[in-house]
């Protein structure tokens, strides 16, 4: 998996845990004891402990004496435990070593001699997070569990892995790239070229958001290769090159080594020098690590670059342009660190900036560029500021950097008393004071996250982790200097400092001539074999793919059993107050003082009609851009941060566990805060929905708004199994039709219409107020008044998560009392307006096919059907079916064979739908034939054990008993009515399936439903046969 480079250091590390509101401060120190400086542990030395009072948490940093190798633990009472092994990987070049050499790492081990034993271990354990990430210059294998006998097994398995991997050429040709012909079994077929790797940056480039970023990274710092791989250059990696690299880089003298709960250090030190005592030290080059970016100091740097046509942009807004400075070194003060990311914040978060007031608002861009900033990139600390859809001929030279430095100088240096306003300030140190008290279940991950981008390039882990530290050193210095703290940094760095000014240009033919390089590179490849050769290739490939079928010795994998699934899992009790227009729900549980309330009011399906339906996600998103009469937005959001948490809107789809065919729209409102504060959330839900200006008052802002929501082609290339799936999906299920019109397909095409009748009108000099009311406003305040009536005079239901059930209850009666019985409403009750839901989906259960056309250079799939509710007695059969499927048919077949980056089978058991998805497919017709020809067959064609069915059953209860954070305990209750009771049962049957259980819901569901599945391809059209599909392009073509 290729991790992104990481952005805005401090902002990235804020999301914390502490474990109440008052620490035990005895008990920390008692811990504290545990860990005295110079002790040693299996040859680890402890070099440094300090104690994070507010987080509860103590870290100890050691050091191998014979490798070097460092280990962080942080002891904390958290038993959500946390293990990583890290190294430093600087990329040689494009060829994406790290990246390919981070998935044959786990293609089996010394110890392990298993085809894939990462992703067997899945099925062998109840971890609730495995992956292994690329970053941008260091590669990291992470797990997180509950189970102290899963985390030793886990440690083994990666530790081995990564230290005493196989390397076999085989994993070699698999993961990274190989020749072979398109159809295995016959020589003269064409030869292609294949690869997990190779199709996943693939896919990536077609992300034009990634390759705009990783274009301007690898300009402004060319000494740092592009660590995933560019798909032109994968196919020059050699099998030689990959050994090379980790001999080299996977030494414990350049590993990091992270511990994070409540497990004991003792016995994880004792299994990380087991696997290192064989090795010496080995003295890390310096200057190899030293990796520096372009040296600005001689002038500026200016560099144009090309890109694909954005499909959903007009050709005259192709043109990408960013300007950077370059900051201070990361390693150099981290307080100084924090105060860039804090700037950002303040100059570009918001639609009061002066940035964005003068170029996207205008409307002389459409978006901020994806590196806009602040970028923490190894040993280099920058800051950008750019735009997506300009206009090329007014930005040919350096015109963006003089705008830009004028606006520095002259909006905000002499603006500085308004733009750093003291209770600005307040409410950014606010928020970042409050989510160190949120709790999250991934915490120890998120601590990592933070922690390891600089602690992998010589900058101590300990003041990493001093947090508050630096709120108070930064809330001091503020208070000494006002808006001087910030105006110092912009003279200094930004006004007469030499920038770095990157373009990207988008082009017709870009992906065509991708497309003609690599045809004649694979050419070039293929005329220099011999027929031997050919031969070789051809019988080289047939023999791996017999020798893929070989699992190894899989018993050699450490595995739980069934006996350590807890047989009653977690139970969260709710206080119930079922009433007739209100049912209130209250859970008590640790929060750190802070107070958590989400309400939904139900019923929405039956006070609009489906004229309306399209323009709901864009009235919700209005919510929290267009203001007041009285007040702009972010004068608003600047009160919510200085009181709240956060609040929250959504429309959402409505679904019960006992009945697939139950569906409607729910109006959602979410808020959290301190408990003094707490009260404050149903001020500012009803000043937001009674106070917001649905009028030509805010034509610029909602103009701004749709023609940002218009450029969207990003979002569809990074998850377009979701897409397809969703699409599909709303061919026959009610939450997922109206879910189209929400966020998907039907709402991207809803939204592209609208952004052409704009810009019609705009060409055409016509008055846009007569557009924007009839066309927009007017269904806008339909909408909140039907939402303000739902509210006032509808069914709703609340639920309240905090640290004190006083407090819950008065809470939930100020909920009643404060919000709904006090909203404000104008319509009448006799709304007659509703929507069909029937209409929405097939009325017969007919099969589909669909091709959602995008210039992407991979495909993603889904091909789906439906099945039966939650309380059935085979959704849980279907459940494991779904889990069996994916590790014994579809992983070995469209990711191993076919080279797809992913590929599986999921079952919802709220919606009833079984769903067979490939990801960065490069054959997405030939996986869909595979699953027809699959469930064509009579029977249930793979070989089922008793260990399969115990690896299915624990991948399923590595979900299911995951940990959450305390703000969603019970949340399955309040949603879905799943009441202990119900869950247990369904427990018991997933606990208790058979394998005659399993093969008799393949032939029901599966088998004699066959000629009912929904099948969608999100994909270039121009790439594949289209015959029996229908072809839907959301966007209109460029002429």
């Amino acid at each position: 998996m290729l991790r992104r480079s990481l952005k805005g250091l401090f902002l990235n590390n804020k999301r914390c845990y502490a474990s109440s509101s008052s620490l035990n401060k005895s008990q920390l120190r008692s811990r504290v004891r545990n860990y005295p400086v110079g002790k040693t542990l299996h040859e680890f030395e402890i070099r440094d402990i300090q104690t994070f009072p507010e987080l509860d948490l103590v870290g100890v940093l050691l050091e191998h004496k014979h490798t070097g190798a460092q280990h962080l633990h942080i002891d904390s009472k958290n038993n959500n435990n946390v293990f990583s092994v890290a190294f430093k990987t600087n990329p040689p070049d494009a060829t994406g070593v790290p990246h390919i050499l981070e998935h044959t790492t786990l293609c089996g081990s010394e110890k392990y001699p298993v085809k894939d034993p990462f992703f067997k271990m899945l099925n062998r354990s109840l971890s609730n997070f495995m992956n292994a990430m690329t970053a941008h210059d260091y590669t990291y294998y992470p797990f997180s569990t509950t189970n102290e006998k899963d985390f030793g097994n886990l440690m083994d398995v990666y530790l081995d892995c990564t230290l005493h991997p196989m390397l076999r050429f085989r994993d070699f040709l698999r993961e990274g790239w190989r020749l072979e012909n398109k159809d295995v079994n016959d020589k003269n077929s064409p030869i292609e070229f294949k690869g997990v790797v190779y199709n996943e940056m693939k896919g990536q480039m077609s992300n034009s958001q990634y390759k705009f970023y990783m274009g301007y990274r690898q300009n402004i710092y060319p000494s740092l290769n592009n660590s995933g791989g560019d798909p032109k250059h994968i196919t020059d990696l050699s099998y030689n090159d990959l050994n090379e690299f980790h001999s080299m880089k996977y030494h414990p003298s350049n590993m990091k080594s992270f511990s994070f709960g409540n497990f004991k250090l003792d016995i994880i030190l004792e299994k990380v020098h087991k696997s290192i005592s064989g090795y010496g030290r080995v003295i890390q080059s310096s200057k190899a690590d030293n990796k520096q970016p372009i040296d600005l100091k001689q002038g500026n740097v200016i560099v144009n670059d090309t890109a694909a046509i954005d499909p959903m942009l007009p050709l005259d807004k192709q043109f990408s342009q960013s300007v950077t400075w370059s900051l201070n070194s990361p390693q150099e003060d981290l307080l100084t660190n924090m105060k860039f990311s804090v700037l950002s914040n303040l100059v570009l978060d918001n639609t009061n900036s002066p940035f964005y007031k003068k170029f996207i608002e205008s409307g002389y861009a459409i978006q901020y560029s994806p590196n806009t900033g602040y970028d923490c990139i190894t040993n280099k600390n920058f800051f950008t500021i750019g735009f997506e859809g300009l206009n090329k001929e007014n930005y040919t030279k350096q015109e963006l950097e003089s705008e830009l430095k004028a606006i520095w100088a002259n909006d905000i240096i002499k603006d500085a008393e308004s733009i750093f306003d003291k209770k600005k300030i307040e409410g950014i140190v606010n928020q970042l004071e409050l989510k160190m008290k949120h709790q999250k279940a991934n915490f120890g991950m998120s601590l990592l996250n933070s922690v390891l981008p600089l602690w992998s390039n010589k900058v101590d882990p300990m003041e990493l982790l001093r947090f508050n530290d630096r709120i108070d050193d930064f809330k001091m210095e503020f208070e000494e200097k006002g808006s001087k703290m910030f105006t110092d940094i912009i003279k200094d760095y930004f006004l007469e400092n030499n920038v770095f000014i990157y373009s990207s240009q988008g082009i017709e033919d870009y992906n065509k001539t991708l497309e003609t390089e690599e045809a004649n590179k694979l050419a070039r490849m293929v005329s220099d074999l011999s027929e031997e050769d050919k031969t070789i290739i051809f019988e080289r490939n047939v023999h791996f793919d017999k020798e893929n079928k070989d699992e190894g010795d899989v018993e050699k994998l450490p595995s739980l059993e069934i006996d350590d699934i807890n047989k009653s899992g977690f139970v969260f009790e709710l206080e119930k107050s079922l009433g007739e227009k209100s049912d209130i729900y209250k859970r008590i549980t640790s929060t750190n003082g802070i107070s958590y309330i989400k309400s939904q009011f139900i019923g929405l399906e039956n006070q609009i009609d489906k004229k309306l339906l399209p323009y709901l996600s864009l009235y919700i998103m209005s919510l929290t851009t267009l203001g007041t009469k009285d007040q702009e937005y972010h004068e608003i959001e600047d009160e919510i941060n200085l009181d709240l948490g956060g609040i929250q809107f959504d429309i959402d789809t409505r679904s019960v566990y006992d009945n697939i065919k139950t569906s409607g729209l729910v109006f959602e409102l979410q808020g959290w805060a301190l408990n003094g504060k707490s009260f404050k959330i149903f001020d500012f839900w009803k000043k937001i929905l009674e106070e917001t200006d649905f009028s030509n008052n805010k034509l610029a802002k909602m103009k701004t708004l749709i023609k940002s929501l218009a450029s969207n082609t990003s979002s569809f290339s990074e998850s377009g199994h979701t897409v397809a799936r969703s699409y599909a999906a709303s061919k026959i299920n009610r939450s997922y039709a109206l879910e189209e019109f929400l966020s998907n397909i039907e709402h991207t095409k809803f939204i592209n219409d609208l952004n052409e009748k704009i810009t019609k009108a705009e060409k055409e000099s016509e008055n846009l107020n007569d557009l924007f009311e009839n066309e927009i406003f007017v269904p806008m305040r339909e909408i909140n008044e039907i939402i303000l009536n739902n509210i006032k005079n509808g069914k709703s239901k609340a639920i309240v998560h905090t640290d004190n059930n006083k407090h819950a209850s008065e809470l939930t009666a100020k909920f009643n009392e404060k919000f709904v019985q006090n909203i404000k409403n104008s319509l009448s009750t006799n709304n007659d307006k509703s929507i069909d839901l029937d209409e929405l989906v097939i009325s017969s259960k007919l099969s589909s096919k669909t091709i959602i056309s995008f210039p992407f250079q991979v495909s993603h799939t889904s091909k789906l059907v439906e099945c039966c509710p939650y309380n059935n007695k085979d959704s849980a059969a279907l459940q494991i079916l779904a889990s069996l499927l994916t590790t014994k048919v579809l992983h070995p077949e469209v990711r191993e064979r076919n080279g797809a980056y992913g590929g599986g089978a999921t079952y919802s058991s709220i919606s009833g739908l079984f769903n067979f998805y490939s990801y960065r497919d490069p054959n997405p017709l030939k996986t869909l034939k595979f699953v027809e020809d699959f469930c064509s067959k009579d029977n249930l064609s793979i070989d089922i054990s008793e260990e399969d069915m115990k690896g299915a059953k624990l991948s399923i209860f590595q979900g299911i008993d995951a940990p959450v954070s305390p703000m969603n305990e019970g949340i399955s209750e309040f949603e879905y009515n799943l009441e202990k009771t119900v869950k247990e049962e369904r427990r018991n049957a997933l606990l208790n399936c058979t394998v005659d259980d399993v093969t008799a819901v393949f032939k029901k569901y599966l088998h004699d439903q066959k000629d009912q599945f929904q099948e969608c391809i999100v994909g270039n059209k121009e790439n594949l046969n289209c015959e029996g599909f229908d072809v839907i392009q959301p966007y209109t073509e460029h002429e």
